[in-house]
């Protein structure tokens, strides 16, 4: 006997997990800030990869919560639940917000590679759970 059913134990394991998708996706964002600015490996990877992992997981675990969670239930409720309903829910939003605060490709970048990268994380998981 299940307690609970299975879209229940699919969202709570994409939520417990999902997030962490902000550690691989920090050290690309480390590494760009070598490639595409100058910085030194050992900046990149002393500094900012344990920054963008200490700052990202709070927020992407926060945000995941406040709007993972009410999009998935709302998109399963009208039966569009896919990758790309999910994805376009927080693409407009954060791409309107980082071009009011610097409308550059890099700044732009850097707030949705790590939102997509928790979003795929969540997705796979969601869809690998039984």
């Amino acid at each position: 006997m299940k307690i609970f059913s299975q879209f229940t134990r699919k969202n709570v394991m994409a939520v417990a997990l999902g997030p962490l998708a902000i550690i691989p996706a920090s050290f690309l964002l480390a590494y760009a800030e070598v490639v595409f600015r100058g910085q030194s490996v050992q900046v990149a990877l002393g500094e900012l990869f344990p920054l963008y992992v200490v700052v990202g997981l709070p927020i992407g675990y926060l945000v995941t919560f406040i709007v993972g969670i009410p999009t998935v239930l709302v998109l399963n409720k009208l039966n569009k639940l896919s990758l790309l309903n999910i994805t376009s829910v927080w693409l407009v939003p954060l791409s309107i917000f980082s071009l009011f605060q610097e409308p550059i490709i890099l700044f732009w970048a850097f707030f949705t590679f790590p939102a997509f990268a928790v979003t795929v994380g969540c997705w796979r998981l969601y869809k690998l759970v039984v």
